[in-house]
């Protein structure tokens, strides 16, 4: 008798709840057209199963198991269990078994937390799918063009207490640019962005943001990692940056690149908020006429003066 062959593994086992099974089945869809492989509830399991063995079974016949982050995935009991098998195999996440994709605004709690995630909240079909593939493939990210020379300040002429925008006197190119934002405040990073983009295609900057980490990394690893190397450090400022621990903790931190003049620290005001008292308090904040950019009519105005400003702190090429 011919012995049955083993089940082939796929890559991937996509665990949501029913709350969001759309977003699961645009996830596993849009993979499944990059020519990879998923398991879904929907699509694969059949009437009369198992359900427990059915979940079982994936988990086992899978390379990586995706967690479709919402709250009602953070509140659900069944889906515990799911994710917690596959960070039980990988508990350091070098092999990114456990990948999390944020579809909806959640904080994910305890182990969770540690966890880098491809995150698609704010973001239109294009861009969540380029982040999506982007995200799992877990490739190398080592830029095109030589990152600045550490040996030397980026910014001899800077001072970061009084916050000038003066126009450094030299800088190696492009300069690397860290943006940190609540997570509440994704849309004006992502609008803020476009605007840069020129800049970056220019080879005048690189932009790197909290959601650049690789999926599965670790987060405050990859964090300090792309922070302490960043030569343009620019805080999107609202009342959910300063009541924010974590970003309250990097705007300290940018501070004091500032004050030794190893990065240039650009306060961005996205909508009203109390800076007195903040470390940024001395510091010049665009939109220079202190309109923050939640309350220009025409928005696209307000980042189109955002990023003159920048380019114009730009070393020249």
């Amino acid at each position: 008798m011919t012995p049955e062959l083993e089940p082939l593994q796929k890559d991937f086992f996509v665990s949501y709840t029913k709350t969001d099974k759309k977003w699961a089945e645009w996830i596993a869809w849009q993979l499944e057209q990059a020519g990879y492989t998923c398991i879904l509830q929907k699509w694969d399991f059949l009437s009369g199963g198992n359900f427990v063995l059915d979940m079982q079974n994936a988990a086992t016949r899978t390379r990586r198991t995706i967690a479709v982050l919402s709250p009602a995935y953070l509140s659900a009991l069944y889906t515990q269990a799911e994710w917690a098998a596959a960070f039980t195999q990988d508990p350091t996440s070098e092999n990114g078994k456990l990948l999390p994709i944020r579809v909806q605004e959640c904080k994910p709690p305890g182990i969770l937390a540690a966890i880098g995630y491809i995150d698609l909240v704010g973001r239109d079909d294009q861009e969540a799918r380029e982040t999506l593939l982007k995200g799992v493939a877990r490739r190398r990210t080592k830029p095109n063009t030589s990152p600045a020379f550490p040996g030397a300040s980026a910014f001899p002429d800077a001072t970061g207490s009084t916050g000038s925008i003066s126009s450094p006197t030299s800088s190696p190119l492009p300069l690397t640019t860290l943006i940190v934002n609540a997570d509440e405040d994704i849309a004006f990073r992502t609008d803020l962005e476009k605007h840069l983009r020129p800049l970056e295609l220019a080879e005048q900057i690189t932009i790197w943001h909290k959601d650049d980490l690789g999926a599965g990394e670790y987060i405050q690893p990859g964090i300090d990692r792309h922070f302490y190397q960043a030569k343009l450090i620019l805080l999107l400022i609202s009342k959910n940056f300063l009541s924010s621990a974590d970003c309250y903790m990097l705007m300290r931190e940018a501070m004091k690149q500032s004050n030794i003049q190893e990065a240039r620290v650009v306060p961005i005001i996205v909508s009203p908020c109390d800076l007195e008292g903040s470390p940024i308090s001395k510091l010049v904040t665009l939109p220079r006429n202190g309109k923050p950019i939640d309350q220009w009519s025409n928005r696209d105005s307000a980042y189109l003066t955002i990023s003159k400003e920048i380019r114009n702190i730009l070393p020249k090429p």
